[in-house]
């Protein structure tokens, strides 16, 4: 999706910032949040609360709403009629946020209202790169697999990726075993399917260029017509193209709490779209029967 021009009727340019918006949403109560890419469509109904800003980083950690947000890709914002829609400096949707039956009407208003009272937003939009992955020749391998080895928390992946010049799935595919496998572009709707049937709280995250947004809990119900995939749970919908899909990858992490496994979604350009894992607490061990769940794929075909 892109952002509609300042003179489109359905919308206009406002001046947000969202690094003081975000602790004024907790007044307006129940919201709708939606991160999209071009594969899924993530929608979590809640409440904002217990927001933190750090620069050009935000956090928003309310269970009901789960963010971690890059505020340097928030470039213009939208007012349309029941909400605000967030761009990226190439037009590329960020976020959306909606209001429900239950949003408290006079606190929405008041701050709809104070953004258009601040008139049109004149951002610059700087242009935005990203640096080209390594060929596979060039990556030290045995290196990589030797970092991999020696993770002791999953937020030392990225860095680890961006140490060795690696894209996400290149990693994946020069790691291989026991870190990393293809189970094929259908392991999402097993493993969901799977999940439901035995009522094991999961956690769900879906990127957009400046914005993850998660689920954490059971899934209540997962339908496939055709390409369409639906899941539902308590205030979450996902939805996906599963014709977009090009593979699906366990993937294994050691911490210093145990392995963590997560099955890994990426497009058919081999763009991570969406991570499964299995609910954790902050310093507790996997879920065996996740971790059984996701070594149980087949290899892909």
């Amino acid at each position: 999706m892109t952002y509609v021009a300042p003179s489109n009727p359905e919308g206009s340019f406002v001046a947000a910032d969202w690094a003081s918006l975000f602790a004024r949403l907790e007044a307006v109560g129940e919201v709708e949040a939606v991160t999209r890419n071009p594969v899924f469509a993530h929608r979590k109904t809640g409440r904002f609360g217990n927001v933190r800003v750090m620069r050009d980083t935000a956090l928003v950690l309310n269970r009901e709403i789960d963010l971690r947000i890059f505020l340097s890709h928030w470039v213009r914002t939208v007012a349309v009629a029941d909400g605000l829609d967030v761009f990226d400096a190439d037009g590329t949707e960020v976020f959306s946020l909606r209001r429900t039956e239950a949003t408290d009407a006079a606190a929405w208003a008041a701050v709809i209202g104070e953004l258009a009272a601040a008139g049109e937003e004149n951002a610059t939009l700087p242009s935005r790169s990203e640096a080209a992955a390594c060929a596979d020749a060039e990556v030290d391998v045995a290196g990589l697999r030797e970092a991999w080895s020696g993770l002791t928390d999953v937020h030392q992946f990225a860095p680890m990726l961006r140490r060795f010049g690696v894209s996400r799935m290149q990693a994946l595919r020069l790691a291989g075993s026991p870190w990393a496998r293809d189970a094929g572009a259908g392991a999402l709707v097993c493993v969901l399917e799977a999940a439901r049937a035995a009522e094991l709280p999961i956690m769900i995250f879906v990127d957009s260029p400046g914005c993850t947004q998660i689920h954490t809990g059971p899934v209540d119900e997962v339908r496939v017509r055709g390409d369409r995939l639906d899941v539902r749970g308590p205030a979450f919908a996902l939805a996906g193209d599963l014709g977009r899909i090009g593979s699906c990858w366990a993937v294994r992490k050691p911490t210093e709490y145990g392995g963590i496994t997560t099955l890994e979604v990426f497009d058919r350009g081999g763009v991570c779209r969406a991570i499964v894992c299995g609910q954790r607490d902050p310093g507790a061990t996997e879920r065996p029967e996740w971790t059984d769940l996701v070594l149980s794929l087949s290899d892909a075909p």
